[in-house]
């Protein structure tokens, strides 16, 4: 075990995790575009001014936001607001959001759900401590916690250092803070052994950041840093991803939610097709070859069934988009769904197949909505033998055999209707609370 940095700690407050997903992402995409950093420095100038009105001016009406509410639901993706927002639309809580350049056109909006204005909270802080970006942040969410006293917190996937952050200071306050399963789809879908050479990469990042690494018997996951989700009330689907965070010491409190399968996703009917567009994360095998296969995929389809719609799920990275959108053909049957703006629903509901290379989490969806999921493996990291052994998923190495096994697929009907069964029954006993 790695000894701890004093720059762990603030207060009381421990940002080891927090800083773990700070760094770890910056592992795995290590590069930084020049207009990134004017758009940071515009960025950092109208932060300060910002906070300085907010300070000065704003502060004296800050009484006006005052609600009682019973829970906030954080977030910067729309999808998993309203995600959340869905989950506890049955209760009737008096709900505050906090969102991060967010249309509220796009969110779930009634009586109950106000609006967190987040200039009234910012304030001028001492930048010279170390991991001060973190001091910052949490001293903003602590001022937002401290004035409206929820008696819980939502979260989605929960690995980002905002959220790390939001779970300590809930942690000092004592109150309950959810992290709803989003993004993570284990054990369902493994990680594969790594190459010894990334292994040893991993382990010098770490090491140079006084981190454990993220690794269980030599497969990464950004989720596999010892104690992840151990500030948060974890809520998963399947008594299965309960079993496996706490046996590998990843989350010592979880709350089984089992799952509903909706027959009405596995109809006959349905005749589109789905591409789903992973992130652009080339230290991970998600390079530009993984998006040239997706839009030769794309194309050929494209062109095959006219009269099919292609769907195309695009990852909510910018940059994944803009490098997909340059490689695929101008058609008239080729949708771009945007996962803030088009539920998961929306995209799979009358989608009979799914297309992925290397593999995503939205292969799971996949499963969920009724769609067949192939993948092209190309250098993925994940293992799909678990589903593969059980004829629910097709994996190929080679991506003329996909193109064929496709074809065939969507030209048989017969073969929907004996896959939809199987799926079915799987997806019952993975999700069975009991």
């Amino acid at each position: 075990m790695v000894k701890k940095n004093k720059g762990f700690f603030y207060k009381n407050y421990n940002l080891e995790q927090a800083i773990y997903r700070q760094k770890i992402s910056y592992f795995r995409t290590l590069s930084r575009s020049k207009d990134n950093d004017s758009k940071s420095k515009f960025s950092q100038l109208y932060f300060t001014f910002i906070k300085f009105i907010s300070e000065n001016l704003l502060n004296l009406i800050k009484f006006t936001q005052k609600r009682n509410l019973d829970v906030i639901v954080i977030s910067n993706k729309n999808y998993k607001i309203n995600k959340i927002l869905n989950f506890i639309k049955n209760k009737k809580y008096k709900i505050g959001v906090l969102a991060d350049h967010q249309q509220e056109n796009l969110i779930i909006r009634n009586k109950n759900i106000f609006w967190i204005k987040k200039y009234f909270f910012y304030k001028n802080v001492n930048t010279s401590f170390e991991n001060s970006a973190l001091i910052i942040k949490l001293i903003f969410f602590e001022s937002i916690i401290s004035f409206y006293k929820p008696k819980s917190i939502f979260l989605a996937e929960g690995d980002s250092p905002s959220e790390a952050l939001i779970a300590q200071i809930c942690k000092k306050k004592n109150i309950k803070c959810y992290c709803l399963q989003h993004g993570l789809d284990l054990p369902m879908i493994m990680r594969s052994k790594l190459p010894s050479n990334y292994i040893k990469k991993i382990k010098r990042f770490c090491l140079k950041n006084k981190l454990n690494p993220p690794l269980i018997k030599n497969s990464f996951s950004k989720f596999y840093f010892p104690e992840f989700f151990n500030d948060f009330i974890y809520l998963c689907y399947s008594k299965q991803t309960s079993i496996f965070l706490k046996k590998n010491n990843l989350a010592n409190k979880s709350i089984i939610l089992g799952k509903k399968i909706n027959k009405k996703f596995f109809s006959n009917n349905k005749k589109n097709i789905l591409f789903g567009i992973p992130a652009l994360v080339e230290k991970e095998g998600l390079d530009r070859s993984v998006f040239i296969k997706l839009a030769e995929l794309i194309n050929l389809f494209s062109k095959k069934y006219p009269n099919k719609k292609i769907i195309i799920r695009l990852h909510p990275s910018h940059s994944s988009t803009r490098l997909i959108s340059k490689m695929i053909n101008n058609s008239n049957n080729i949708y771009y769904h945007l996962s803030n703006e088009e539920t998961l629903e929306n995209s799979f509901k009358n989608c009979a197949t799914a297309f992925f290379v290397y593999g995503t989490s939205l292969v799971a969806d996949a499963l969920d909505y009724g769609a067949i999921p192939f993948i092209l493996k190309s250098k993925s990291h994940m293992d799909f033998k678990n589903l593969k052994n059980k004829n629910i998923v097709y994996v190929f190495n080679d991506l003329k055999k996909l193109v064929s096994f496709g074809q065939k697929v969507i030209n048989d009907k017969n073969f929907y209707k004996n896959w939809s069964k199987r799926c079915m029954v799987f997806l019952e006993n993975y999700f069975n609370k009991v």
